[in-house]
């Protein structure tokens, strides 16, 4: 059991790592690595270890498993819409080469065997286009948000990388400030010097 945990730990962040990149090419958005630091030198068990325990490691499973079942209703619904689109477009010049259109209900049947009947449906799949550009971009929208969620840090954790880095932009401001005072009092210095000398 830790030799195929350890495993799944090793595969799984790879995985997850090119998710991110799909991400960044398909909706420019950028995910960053929430994981924890590993450990230094060669042991790979400690690293699996430290692996195992991060959650952002769990975070990219949950993605990962919930990733076919997503991916393939986002499939089915756009081909669905776009494949009806496409039928319905083209439904008057498909009944002119002899194809027909035939609805059938429990008490009724509506046959679509003339082109100018199927005039009017092309209105319908001009409605299926529409629809399925919105559905795309919806899908679009909440597939790159759930890939936020799991395959990014926390708000915990982008807090307290703002944080850090708001402490270190800080931190080389006062040093450049240093810098800049030191220069001033020395350039100071050395001018009265040479004038007292003078």
């Amino acid at each position: 059991t830790m030799r195929l945990s350890s495993v799944n730990t090793a595969s799984g962040r790879p995985c997850a790592m090119m998710e991110r990149l799909i991400m960044k090419a398909a909706f420019d958005i950028s995910i960053p690595r929430p994981y924890r630091p590993l450990p230094a030198g060669r042991n790979p068990f400690s690293k699996w270890r430290v692996m195992a325990a991060d959650p952002a490691t769990w975070k990219d499973f949950a993605y990962l498993a919930l990733l076919f079942p997503i991916t393939l209703a986002e499939f089915v619904i756009s081909v669905t819409i776009w494949g009806a689109a496409a039928v319905l477009l083209t439904l008057p010049v498909s009944v002119m080469f002899g194809n027909i259109l035939e609805i059938r209900s429990n008490s009724w049947t509506y046959v679509v065997d003339q082109p100018l009947e199927a005039l009017p449906w092309t209105i319908v799949g001009a409605l299926c286009l529409v629809i399925g550009l919105y559905a795309v971009r919806v899908m679009g929208v909440a597939h790159a948000a759930y890939a936020k969620a799991l395959l990014g840090p926390s708000e915990k954790q982008a807090l307290l990388a703002r944080a850090e880095h708001l402490q270190a932009s800080r931190a080389r401001g006062v040093d450049a400030a240093e810098a800049e005072r030191r220069r001033i009092e020395r350039d100071l210095h050395d001018g009265a010097q040479q004038q007292l000398l003078a």
